[in-house]
């Protein structure tokens, strides 16, 4: 069947009728179970509330009624008391007079005491503990504000207040670590009695304590100071500064007559050790004047560092050239010394003054001194010895020859300038060296192979007994010794054995 829209539409409104008047009954309901829930759950309280209150609050309350009631009491009466008396006093004292109303005002007060008099003690009975608790807290409080301490007391005087014993002792054991006993069976102690002190003036640190028994102990124990000199006990004295400023006065005087600038210095190791030290260990004044004044004790050294001016020398370079002549000195530049800034210090020990270079800045370089010496030998001085090799001349700056050897004369008189050079001919051995009545000074050389020279009337020797020379070596000067009258060189030539006459080897000569 077919249905019209308009039948549709009456029928979706029914039912939305029908869901609104159930959601609307729903809504009621749940209110009111609600609300008779919440009244059954405050009428439950309610009653639980009065249930409590009858069973703590109220008892609570009245006990403390009763308390007010029972503080009150006394009070209350007593006030009570007080108008019917004055109003008694007034009614008698017009009627008998003011001495008997006073008195009868006062056997009135002694009945009501006598027969009100349980309602004070009642109230006491409240108010005792309370004025109790009062006093215990007054005394705590009181008691806890104060400050109590030790009172330290050695021999029967008073030392000072401390914290407590730990203080003592570790004031003890600071003065037990810094005494020095020169005798290790020396021992200081002290016991000390504590009292109780209640709010000291001042409480003594370990550092004050210290000090102050020390102080008291001066006859035992004193502050102080020991020299050593290389770790040996020289002095104690009781002036640990005047002990310090002495032996710098000590530096001081040295230095200063050692002259501006200067600074003095102990040469052994002094050493200052102060500390505290038995009194029977103090030397006294005598002796620690007598070890100060002893400077030879200590050792002193004088330092006086002074700049100056100094001149650097020259060297000179020495060269041979064969374009002179042999022994001639050509100076082909002349020397020039430098100079220099030079910081020294000028040590003094023992009266000894030795000198230091610290440090030198030099000014101008000094210039070397060139210097040729001739080393060409006259033409004909190198000769040949059949069987034996070359010969030299020995005299190479000579002037002439004087003499050669002849019936009445041994050698050759080579006259030169005293102190020429004379030459070793060959090489060869020295097999004499020294003096002779004739000769002089002369020496003989063995060349080997019966090969041998001699040279007399040396001024000087430089060779010894013994000593192989080379050819050409500087063995002698040109002299006037012996048997001689005039400065040359006698010479004398040995080939196989047997003298020859040089002449033989050196015509031209």
């Amino acid at each position: 069947m077919r249905i019209q829209p308009a039948q549709a539409a009456r029928r979706a409104g029914w039912a939305l009728g029908q869901a609104a008047y159930l959601l609307g009954f729903w809504g009621e309901s749940t209110a009111c179970n609600l609300a008779r829930g919440a009244r059954r759950v405050w009428n439950g309280a309610a009653a639980r509330g009065r249930a409590f209150s009858a069973r703590f609050l109220h008892p609570v309350w009245e006990g403390l009624v009763g308390v007010g009631r029972d503080l009150a009491a006394p009070f209350v009466r007593f006030a009570h008391g007080m108008r019917s008396i004055h109003a008694y006093v007034q009614e008698e004292k017009q009627a008998r007079g003011t001495p008997r109303a006073l008195a009868g005002g006062l056997l009135y007060f002694h009945r009501g005491v006598r027969l009100y008099g349980y309602l004070a003690v009642r109230a006491g009975r409240y108010i005792m503990p309370l004025l109790a608790l009062g006093l215990f807290v007054f005394t705590v409080r009181h008691t806890l504000n104060r400050s109590f301490s030790l009172a330290v007391e050695v021999n029967g005087e008073l030392v000072g207040y401390v914290q407590s014993e730990d203080v003592l002792e570790a004031a003890k054991n600071t003065l037990q670590q810094n005494i020095v006993s020169l005798d290790r069976s020396s021992q200081w102690q002290i016991t000390a009695d504590y009292t109780l002190a209640v709010d000291p003036e001042e409480l003594l640190d370990q550092e004050t304590l210290a000090r102050t028994l020390l102080e008291m102990s001066h006859s035992e124990i004193q502050p102080g100071a020991a020299v050593y000199v290389d770790g040996e006990l020289v002095l104690v004295s009781d002036d640990a500064s005047g002990l310090r400023q002495a032996l710098e006065a000590l530096k001081t005087t040295a230095a200063d007559a050692a002259g501006e600038g200067s600074e003095a210095e102990f040469i052994r190791d002094v050493e200052l050790q102060e500390g505290i030290y038995f009194t029977s260990d103090i030397s006294d004044e005598t002796a620690v004047q007598e070890a100060l004044s002893n400077t030879d004790l200590f050792g002193l050294r004088t330092v006086r560092r002074a700049v100056e001016i100094r001149e650097i020398p020259y060297e000179t370079v020495t060269t041979r050239s064969e374009d002179y002549r042999w022994g001639s000195v050509q100076t082909v530049q002349a020397g020039q010394a430098g100079s220099a800034q030079v910081t020294v210090d000028y040590i003094t020990e023992n009266g000894v003054t030795t000198e230091e270079i610290v440090e030198s800045v030099t000014l101008t370089e000094p210039v070397t001194e060139q210097i040729v010496i001739g080393s060409r030998m006259p033409a004909g001085s190198l000769v040949e010895v059949p069987g034996y090799g070359t010969l030299l001349w020995p005299v190479p700056n000579y002037k002439y020859v004087s003499r050669w050897m002849s019936a009445g004369h041994t050698g050759a008189d080579i006259c030169a300038n005293a102190g020429q050079d004379i030459l070793a001919a060959a090489d060869g051995r020295v097999i004499t060296a020294g003096w002779h009545y004739s000769y002089g000074n002369y020496i003989i050389i063995d060349h080997g192979n019966g090969l041998r020279t001699l040279y007399a009337h040396c001024s000087k020797l430089y060779v010894s007994y013994g000593q192989y020379v080379s050819q050409g070596d500087v063995i002698g000067a040109v002299g006037n010794t012996g048997n001689s009258f005039g400065n040359h060189c006698h010479f004398e030539l040995y080939v196989g054995g047997v003298r020859v006459s040089a002449r033989n080897y050196f015509p031209n000569m």
